[in-house]
């Protein structure tokens, strides 16, 4: 946590949605736990669920409990966990998030996968987010984003401003999420990605931060 507040603090971030590694790779319900309560200590960092549709118990009623305590993202670790997007147990909870109005956090970094997202959650009435996008699989997600509306992108590895114009050509400004990784790897290269591009300044505000709050349901960046 030091170092994710750390690197918020080195690149000007006001706020950056936060998840526990213990909820991805050893128990959600305790991670959950951690989760809510270091963000209820400090208000820069915004809680973000995880859940393992693996386990059989739990999971649709862990979305339930998170929502009733004010989460609304949910970020998804197939490529950690190993399994696919097509498993029952994971649309199940996706379910349980439509209905919560939640936002769905998936990673999209393999040949296929946004399809793959688009046949299952595309025609569902809730926000998805294809995180972890690059050049290998650009073409696949700007097809995919004409198909899908309530579909997001997560920007950090796109490698040029003109790959981010070109993705707000198609997405729009207002579908284009800042994305980071960190404290895995440094925000400032992605950051500095959307201020040299040619996005309108409202269009590099939402990017930078206005449009997840709008989305997650906060009143600005900063709130």
């Amino acid at each position: 946590m030091a170092a994710l507040l750390r690197a918020m603090q080195e690149n000007d971030i006001d706020r950056a949605l936060t998840c526990s590694l213990k909820g991805v790779l050893y128990d959600f319900t305790e991670g959950n736990e951690e989760t809510l309560a270091t963000c209820a200590g400090d208000r820069r960092l915004v809680p973000v669920g995880t859940i393992d549709p693996r386990r059989a118990l739990g999971c649709e009623e862990q979305v339930v409990r998170l929502a009733g305590r004010g989460c609304r993202a949910f970020r998804f670790f197939p490529n950690e966990q190993g399994w696919p997007f097509d498993f029952l147990p994971f649309l199940r909870v996706v379910a349980r998030i439509e209905e919560a109005d939640g936002v769905v956090f998936v990673p999209c970094k393999a040949s296929g996968a946004a399809t793959e997202l688009l046949r299952l959650l595309g025609g569902r009435a809730l926000a998805v987010v294809l995180c972890e996008v690059g050049y290998w699989n650009f073409a696949e997600v700007l097809a995919c984003g004409r198909e899908a509306p309530r579909f997001h992108l997560e920007t950090h590895l796109l490698d040029t401003p003109e790959a981010l114009e070109m993705a707000a050509e198609v997405y729009g400004e207002g579908r284009l999420l800042l994305g980071s990784n960190a404290p895995e790897t440094t925000p400032g290269p992605a950051i500095a990605m959307v201020r040299a591009s040619r996005l309108s300044e409202p269009g590099k505000a939402g990017v930078l931060g206005g449009n997840v709050a709008r989305l997650l349901g906060m009143q600005n960046a900063a709130d």
